[in-house]
């Protein structure tokens, strides 16, 4: 049995190859998560990690994709989030796992309205 990585997540359907449309939607407010902290939130059926990294809101899918794990019980080390059950590492810039050159994590791009934060997601 190969233990790398975890394939099917039975409760998330594929998505589908082709671009879809996306929208931004309220995340919640910036104290919400402060510095060198995380948070999960739901956007929408999506479980979303969101980190901040010095000041800087970043979100992921909250799937490490080798066992499942919740990204958002990782920490922070520096600028990288470290999953809590075996330590696969990811590079918050971009969600590239630097234990395995083919495993990224699926990442939103944040917006900030006044004192609060919006992610971005697919429309439908």
């Amino acid at each position: 049995m190969n233990d790398d990585f975890l394939t099917d997540f039975p409760e998330e359907e594929d998505a589908p190859p082709e671009a879809r449309p996306m929208i931004f939607v309220p995340g919640g407010q910036l104290s919400d998560i402060p510095a060198g902290r995380s948070r999960a939130i739901y956007v929408k059926s999506l479980r979303i990690a969101v980190f901040n990294v010095g000041g800087r809101l970043l979100a992921f899918k909250d799937r490490c994709p080798h066992m499942g794990a919740y990204l958002s019980d990782g920490r922070l080390v520096g600028e990288t989030i470290v999953c809590g059950w075996h330590g696969w590492t990811f590079e918050s810039a971009t969600g590239q796992c630097l234990n395995k050159d083919w495993a990224k994590v699926e990442t939103y791009r944040v917006r900030v309205t006044g004192d609060r934060f919006e992610i971005e997601v697919p429309a439908d």
